[in-house]
C-alpha cells in the first residue's frame, strides 16, 4: 500500500513538473528551457557559492525606496523572476510565482532556497550597501550588469529625485533585446584548440554571436590590451556611489576582479589565506609608475552554497 502512494506521489510530482517546464522558461511565452551555459555550475559537492556585487553608496540605503525600484527594475528582466526546476538530473529555467523582495540583513540567503523565494537572484541591503547575490548557473557577471544598472537607476531616481536617464540604461518599459535570452551553447563553435591563451576570464558574448544574452558566456582566454584602448574615456554614472566590489567564497588562491566606477578602477584581490605580500607588491608597481591609489582595509566575506538541490 505505501509502495503505491509513493508511486503515485511520484508521478504527481513528475507531472507537475513536465507542466511548468512546458509552461514558461526565462519569459512567459519560453518552454523547455534546460541551462545549458551555466550546467556545470549545478552540481557543486556542496553547492555554487553565491557571487556577490556590493554597491556601496555615501548615505544610508532606503529600504523602501529601493524596493519600489525593484518592482520597478523586475519588469525590463523577467528571465531574473525564475526557479529552476529538476528533471531526471537536467535542470530548467521556469517562471517564479514569487515576487523578488529586498531585505535588510547582514546574512546572505543561499541561492535556491525558500529564504529568497527559491529564486537564483537575491537583493539585500544593510547600511550604506546593496548586494545583488547572483548564481552563475543562470547568469555572469555581464549578464546581470544590465539589471544592476537598472535596479541603481530607479533608486537614485526615488531618493535624491528625478534624474535624466544615463546612455544605455534599460527602463522597465523597453522591449528585450534581440537574442537576449539565447542559450550560447545550443551548438558547437570552431575554435583553434592548438593555440596558447593566457588564463584571463572573458566575456565570449560577440564570438559566439549572442551579444544580448543574458546567460552565462565566462570563458578563460587572452587579455588584449593596447594603447589605443587604454585612451578610451570611462563612463560616468557614479555621483551618489562611493565603490563597487565582485567577490565570492569559491577562489582558491588568489583571484582580482576589477569594475570601473565612475572615474576610477576598484580591484579585489579575493584570497583564501591571511598574506597581504601581493597587494603590497601589486602597489610597489603603481607607485613606481606614478599612479595614485588608496587602499581600502580587508574585507571579510564569506557567500554561501546554494541550495538548489540536496547533497
Amino acid at each position: 500500500m505505501s509502495n503505491w502512494l509513493h508511486d503515485l506521489y511520484d508521478t504527481m510530482k513528475r507531472s507537475e513538473k513536465e507542466m511548468l517546464i512546458r509552461r514558461s522558461g526565462s519569459t512567459q511565452e519560453g518552454k523547455n528551457e534546460k541551462i545549458r551555459s551555466g550546467q556545470s555550475y549545478l552540481y557543486k559537492r556542496y553547492g555554487m557559492e553565491s557571487e556577490v556585487m556590493e554597491v556601496r553608496f555615501k548615505d544610508k540605503i532606503t529600504g523602501a525606496f529601493l524596493n519600489q525600484a525593484l518592482l520597478t527594475a523586475m519588469k525590463r528582466y523577467p528571465y531574473f523572476n525564475t526557479k529552476l526546476v529538476e528533471k531526471d538530473g537536467d535542470f530548467y529555467i521556469v517562471q517564479n510565482e514569487q515576487s523578488m523582495i529586498a531585505r535588510r540583513t547582514k546574512e546572505l540567503a543561499r541561492l535556491g532556497h525558500i529564504s529568497c523565494g527559491y529564486h537564483l537572484i537575491d537583493i539585500t541591503y544593510y547600511g550604506y550597501s546593496i548586494y545583488i547575490s547572483f548564481h552563475y548557473a543562470l547568469c555572469d557577471g555581464r549578464g546581470v550588469m544590465p539589471f544592476i544598472e537598472t535596479l541603481i537607476y530607479y533608486y537614485c531616481d526615488l531618493k535624491y529625485g528625478r534624474k535624466p536617464v544615463p546612455e544605455g540604461v534599460r527602463l522597465a518599459d523597453d522591449p528585450l533585446l534581440p537574442g537576449e535570452t539565447d542559450d550560447p551553447f545550443l551548438q558547437e563553435y570552431d575554435f583553434d584548440g592548438k593555440k596558447m591563451f593566457v588564463n584571463i576570464a572573458a566575456d565570449m558574448r560577440d564570438a559566439l554571436g549572442v551579444p544580448n544574452t543574458f546567460k552565462n558566456c565566462v570563458k578563460s582566454m587572452n587579455l588584449p590590451y593596447s594603447r589605443e584602448f587604454s585612451e578610451k574615456s570611462l563612463t560616468e554614472n557614479a555621483q551618489y556611489i562611493s565603490e563597487i566590489h565582485l567577490y565570492n567564497s569559491g577562489t582558491t588562491g588568489l583571484g582580482i576582479n576589477m569594475i570601473s566606477c565612475g572615474e576610477n578602477f576598484v580591484l579585489d584581490f579575493k584570497q583564501n589565506f591571511q598574506s597581504d605580500k601581493y597587494v603590497r607588491a601589486f602597489c610597489e608597481e603603481l607607485e613606481k609608475l606614478g599612479i595614485a591609489y588608496t587602499v581600502s582595509d580587508r574585507i571579510p566575506f564569506v557567500t554561501p552554497g546554494d541550495s538548489i538541490i540536496k547533497r
